[in-house]
């Protein structure tokens, strides 16, 4: 396995889980790998020989500026996959949509960002799936460890996903060669300890959707009628 974005929280999260599981992964940082640039992303492909790629490299909603280079970067990474017809999984988030609705969103809800945050994350998805259509496309909420979740009742709420038990779930799908988009977080939205990002120089801040992102397909796929409990999969996916 070979994992982009080697220096941040969520890769080192997903080579730990590897490393419980058995499965040989390499997490490269970006001064390791320029996904923007081709050739050193075949190379690597090359050199490491991955039975599959999961991208977590991307900046987080308290970015101060916009780095496109990162959705050309999933874009790059996605098109040598599917060359090598290898799986690939890129981790997206929920900022894909704007503010509230009337209910949970779903899969099949069309984007609409209204952060710069929330933007990169849609185009990212967009030349993903562009170049390599069988790609997982993974929407998680605002990471979080434990002991993050249960703000003070003020706190805003949000859709939230458990960082180890979201490491879990993308490796179950990745394993089981799922595809398409899944969301992958708390089935209702609630309060978060973790401060929310500084808005960017001329910007808003970007807060994952105060109502619930509907995780449809998993609750399908694990024959329950809602979603799982907070970015926790089902106890077979805990225990595979």
């Amino acid at each position: 396995m070979l994992i982009t974005g080697g220096a941040g929280r969520m890769a080192r999260v997903l080579a730990r889980h590897c490393a419980m599981r058995g499965l040989p992964a390499v997490a490269l940082p970006r001064a390791a790998l320029d996904i923007t640039d081709p050739a050193a992303v075949e190379a690597a492909l090359a050199r490491h020989r991955p039975w599959a790629v999961i991208n977590a490299a991307g900046h987080g909603p308290e970015a101060r500026a916009a780095r496109p280079g990162e959705a050309m970067g999933a874009g790059v990474v996605a098109a040598a996959c599917a060359a090598s017809r290898l799986p690939f999984l890129l981790i997206s988030a929920g900022q894909i949509f704007g503010g509230s609705g009337p209910r949970a969103f779903t899969e099949e809800d069309t984007p609409l960002p209204c952060c710069r945050f929330g933007h990169d994350k849609a185009a990212a998805e967009a030349l993903v799936l562009a170049a390599h259509p069988t790609a997982l496309v993974i929407r998680a909420g605002r990471l979080i460890e434990i002991g993050a979740a249960g703000g003070a009742p003020d706190t805003p709420a949000a859709a939230v996903s458990h960082m180890p038990d979201l490491a879990q779930a993308m490796l179950d799908l990745l394993v089981d060669g799922e595809s398409g988009i899944w969301h992958l977080t708390h089935p209702s939205a609630e309060p978060c300890a973790e401060p929310a990002p500084a808005p960017p120089e001329g910007g808003t801040v970007c807060r994952p959707p105060a109502v619930a992102i509907s995780c449809r397909r998993l609750a399908l796929r694990c024959g329950q009628r809602s979603g799982p409990p907070p970015g926790r999969p089902s106890a077979r996916a805990r225990s595979s």
